[in-house]
This record gives C-alpha cells, sequence and structure tokens, in this order.
C-alpha cells in the first residue's frame, strides 16, 4: 500500500504547493514580490540585510520578468509593472540608507512616515504625493534621493505596492 500511495501523495503535495501552470505561478510570484516590497519599508537591523533583501526582489522581478516572457500572450504594461517596481525598490533602498544621514529629525520623521505609507497594501496616494513633495524641498538637489523622487513622477501611483 505504501508503494503506491507514496507517489500518489507526493504528486497531489507537489500540485497543492507549488502551482504548475505558468500563469499561475507568476501571479504567485507578483504577490510574493508585493509582500516583500511591503517588508522592505521596515527598517532593517543593517545594511547588509537591506542589500540582501534588495537583491533578493530584484532577482524575483527578473524571475517573473522570464516567467511573463514564456507566456504566449505578452502584455506591455506588465513590462511597465516590472520597471516601476524596480525603480520603488531602489527609492525604498535610498530613503532607508537616507535615514542615516545627515538630516534633520523632521526630515527623518517624513522619511519613516513615507515608508510606513508604502508598507499599507493600499497607500492614500494623496498623502504619499505630500509627503513626497515636502520631503523633495527639504532634500538638496543633488542628493541622491532627490534625484529619484523627482525621476519617479508620480512616485505614489505605481502599482507595484
Amino acid at each position: 500500500v505504501s508503494i503506491v500511495m507514496g507517489p500518489v501523495i507526493a504528486m497531489l503535495a507537489f500540485r497543492w504547493v507549488f502551482p504548475s501552470h505558468p500563469s499561475k505561478r507568476l501571479q504567485h510570484l507578483l504577490s510574493m514580490i508585493r509582500f516583500e516590497l511591503r517588508q522592505l519599508c521596515q527598517t532593517p537591523s543593517n545594511a547588509t540585510q537591506l542589500l540582501k533583501q534588495r537583491n533578493r526582489l530584484i532577482h524575483s522581478l527578473l524571475r517573473a520578468q522570464r516567467l511573463h516572457d514564456k507566456q504566449t500572450q505578452l502584455d506591455d504594461t506588465f513590462a511597465n509593472e516590472i520597471l516601476r517596481c524596480l525603480g520603488k525598490v531602489e527609492l525604498v533602498v535610498c530613503v532607508q540608507r537616507s535615514l542615516h544621514g545627515d538630516f534633520s529629525e523632521s526630515s527623518k520623521r517624513l522619511m519613516r512616515a513615507l515608508l510606513q505609507a508604502w508598507q499599507r497594501p493600499q497607500p492614500d496616494l494623496r498623502q504619499t504625493e505630500h509627503m513626497v513633495s515636502v520631503l523633495t524641498q527639504r532634500l538638496p538637489a543633488e542628493h541622491e534621493l532627490a534625484v529619484l523622487l523627482a525621476a519617479c513622477k508620480p512616485p505614489a501611483a505605481n502599482t507595484c505596492h
């Protein structure tokens, strides 16, 4: 009985644990990416952990792009979403790094509030845009975060959250 039931149980478990259809795998990967992006907004213990999370997210996004390319129906909006997610990952990492910079406490509070807003599954876009505009005004124009915030127009409207 165990000789017959062992492979049958393994086959059923594989079907339930790992989605075998490419579109299901892609949907699962995208939901994982959104969850990890919200996790990236939490304060990491150190810079090494931040870089590990960033690299894992970028690898997941590239894997999602590869899965999407294998599908028969290609969608241009999906490629744009991947680019927006990549931009948001870099933006979150830059905000995390800037928290340890020489900024006023009010600017650091604003950065932490922005990260907390991005942690929510459905952030308030008007509030986030306001925080980004105030933060952009406070930062020097040549600072890397100011450049990234200016390049992401509008940064709060990213669909990858």
